[in-house]
């Protein structure tokens, strides 16, 4: 599994540097949609809208050279890191974000899920959430390549319980109508799907 702090590490460098101030700044204006914030005006974030944006801060915000936050970490090395450790960065430069659907669980081992958007299947190492979802349930995450294999490294959001529902229609029309039609590239996308979501 990931080691704990190597994605925290990433952020807290960034967001205490002086010198990515006004990236920081601008990440804030765009995430929440404020282009006209003044620098003085604080933000206030939703309990659920924290990790959804320090995940879209790390892998989809681009800086004024445009890396990513964590490309920058990696090819950078701020932290004088040595390339053996390094390694784990690069590999999590490949990351999938999007609306999974659950294929099966082994408990305490991990799972297999689909990204309803193309159909692409990953077989993840995880444990925690091995203990709360089932076949057939739909959340959103982002699988991230962690040296030679997958894992989830997205923050935690709500789990859609298809698992739970005895309607079958009402399954098949969220199935074909809803969740294979919605876009989710980015967390941002996340926050905008759950707050009209109105479940089963």
């Amino acid at each position: 599994m990931i080691p704990r702090g190597t994605i925290s590490k990433v952020g807290k460098y960034y967001m205490t540097s002086p010198e990515y101030t006004k990236d920081i700044f601008r990440a804030f204006k765009e995430f929440f949609d404020k282009p006209n914030l003044e620098v003085d005006r604080s933000i206030h974030l939703e309990e659920d809208e924290e990790p959804l944006f320090n995940e879209w801060l790390t892998y989809d915000f681009r800086f004024a050279d445009g890396k990513s936050m964590l490309d920058k970490y990696y090819t950078e090395n701020p932290d004088s890191i040595p390339e053996y450790r390094r390694k784990i960065y690069k590999s999590l430069l490949e990351n999938h974000y999007g609306l999974f659907e659950v294929l099966e669980v082994r408990k305490f081992v991990g799972l297999s899920i689909k990204r309803l958007e193309d159909g692409k299947v990953f077989d993840v190492s995880e444990i925690s959430a091995t203990m709360d979802l089932d076949k057939g349930d739909i959340f959103v995450t982002r699988v991230g390549k962690v040296i030679d294999h997958y894992e989830l490294i997205g923050c935690d959001t709500q789990v859609i319980k298809v698992s739970q529902s005895r309607n079958e229609e009402q399954k098949r029309f969220y199935m074909e109508t809803v969740f294979s039609k919605v876009k989710m590239k980015t967390p941002k996308d996340t926050i905008k799907f759950f707050r009209n979501y109105s479940g089963f």
